[in-house]
């Protein structure tokens, strides 16, 4: 018969993995391609106003070196511009298959069994995950830019 000291013992042992539980689900959730995709429109949008910010501020179009490198043509402001406009229709399409529900899956239990299917990362979400980070390379540069100008 077990003592009132074991029962505890398991009561506070599922209380202790009911938060491990929670944490994990938070992470294998946020790996999935509609957090990813909100990720990139975060992105975008810090992105087009980093842009406005540079418009009003580098009035002789300054253009780095290494941006115009790997940007043919880009001569001024408006090739960050043009570069985050590219960058959003090729997320486009990544955008919507992420919306979809078979992407989305809301139940802690939905959530294993995707990440049982597959894994951490999904080829949705490391394609979003390298928009991503194409986005934020051109706002680096845009910064960079901006505190040259400072």
């Amino acid at each position: 018969m077990p003592t009132s000291y074991d029962i505890l013992g398991i009561i506070f042992g599922v209380l202790s993995l009911s938060g491990v539980f929670k944490h994990a689900y938070v992470f294998l959730k946020s790996r999935q391609p509609p957090a990813r995709a909100a990720e990139l429109v975060v992105a975008l949008e810090e992105a087009r106003s980093r842009v406005e910010k540079l418009k009003r501020q580098n009035p002789d179009d300054f253009v780095p070196e290494a941006f115009a490198r790997h940007h043919p043509g880009s001569h001024s402001n408006d090739a960050y511009r043009e570069a985050i406009d590219r960058l959003e229709q090729d997320a486009h399409v990544l955008l919507c298959k992420a919306t979809d529900p078979e992407y989305a899956p809301k139940s802690p239990l939905a959530v294993l069994l995707y990440f049982v299917q597959h894994g951490f990362e999904c080829e949705l979400s490391r394609q979003i995950r390298n928009r991503i980070e194409d986005v934020w390379d051109i706002y680096t540069v845009m910064g960079q830019v901006l505190g040259c100008r400072a």
